[in-house]
C-alpha cells in the first residue's frame, strides 16, 4: 500500500470515528511534544506522522514522550488521535498509566 493512500485512509478514519468535535486534556508533556514537532514538520501528513511516532517511537526524547502517553497510559492512543483531529486542552493532573 503507498504512503499516500494510508495517509487518506488514516484521515478517513479519524474523520469516522473521531468527530464528536470536542477539544480533549493533554497532560502538558505531550502537548508541548506535539507544538514541538509542529514547528519542526508544520506541513498536510502532521497527523500521520504523529500517529506514526505514537506507534513506532524514535530516538528523539519528544518521540518518546508521545509513545509513552499512546502506548501506557489507559486510553492513550485514542486521546492523542482525538486531539490531532479535535484540538486539544492541557491538563495539569497526574497521568493514569496501565498496570
Amino acid at each position: 500500500m503507498s504512503e499516500r493512500l494510508m495517509d487518506v485512509e488514516l484521515k478517513l478514519s479519524l474523520d469516522i470515528y473521531y468527530d464528536d468535535s470536542q477539544k480533549v486534556k493533554l497532560p502538558r508533556e505531550v502537548s508541548e511534544a506535539i507544538e514541538r514537532f509542529r514547528d519542526i514538520r508544520p506541513d498536510d501528513d502532521f497527523n500521520s506522522f504523529i500517529v506514526e511516532t505514537a506507534m513506532l517511537g524514535g530516538i528523539s526524547p519528544t518521540a518518546h514522550v508521545i509513545k509513552d502517553f499512546a502506548c501506557k497510559t489507559i486510553g492513550g492512543f485514542n486521546t492523542l488521535v482525538c486531539s490531532l483531529v479535535n484540538g486539544y486542552e492541557i491538563d495539569d493532573s497526574p497521568v493514569t498509566k496501565e498496570g
